[in-house]
């Protein structure tokens, strides 16, 4: 559990810095700049056969906050504009040149940054969950009583992690089922399993996963 949630707050960390940094020059400009609208005079495509990806270079013409015609290059973008094509962009007062344009790769942007935050909040949760599990298991160790019990059946939790089904172990104590909270991920033979509950409150168990004795 605390693999899991470390691996998806590792990545999502990964991806926040990532898009931060991709986006902060342009985010900067479009925070502190004017709006304005210019027009693509020319476009230069320079496609790269090794990665297979193609990059596109717009020449602008716009004015920035007074009456001076100004042209400009932009950074290379995956975005293609046609030549006369007018576009909404922001230009900043102070460096008339530096301009950005509100295209799709500004929203592609705020998508992979959004997308990036969803991943850290979803490590941060498995994280508070894998702490939690820590602590009930120490203390249904402590205070609980331990039963061998038949796996009654797997419940496939559509999680795969190195190309193997993560899986739910189920047992029947007393006619109540009571579901692992610790994945395993393989497919045991039927078997026994040991679990740990609180005779004087039953709600309160654990399933010691590592304790399988297949037959």
């Amino acid at each position: 559990m605390y693999k899991k949630a470390f691996l998806a707050l590792f990545i999502g960390i990964l991806f926040l810095a990532a898009s931060i940094l991709a986006s902060l020059t342009t985010a900067k400009t479009v925070l502190n700049g004017i709006s304005t609208t210019a027009l693509v005079l020319e476009v230069k495509t320079n496609v790269n056969y090794t990665s297979q990806s193609t990059k596109n270079s717009l020449k602008l013409e716009y004015q920035c906050g007074d009456s001076t015609i100004r042209t400009s290059w932009t950074k290379p973008s995956s975005t293609y504009h046609e030549e006369g094509s007018e576009l909404r962009a922001f230009c900043n007062p102070n460096d008339p040149e530096d301009i950005a344009i509100i295209d799709g790769t500004v929203y592609g942007f705020a998508a992979f940054l959004i997308f990036s935050i969803l991943i850290v909040i979803g490590g941060i949760f498995l994280l508070k969950k894998a702490i939690k599990i820590s602590a009930k298991k120490k203390k249904l160790k402590e205070i609980g009583t331990p039963i061998l019990l038949e796996i009654d059946s797997l419940k496939a939790t559509g999680v795969v992690m190195n190309n193997k089904r993560e899986y739910l172990i189920k047992v029947n104590y007393k006619g109540e089922i009571l579901t692992s909270d610790e994945p395993i991920y393989y497919q045991p033979n039927n078997g026994k399993i040991t679990v740990y509950i609180n005779t004087i409150d039953p709600s309160e168990y654990w399933i010691d996963t590592k304790s399988i004795i297949e037959e």
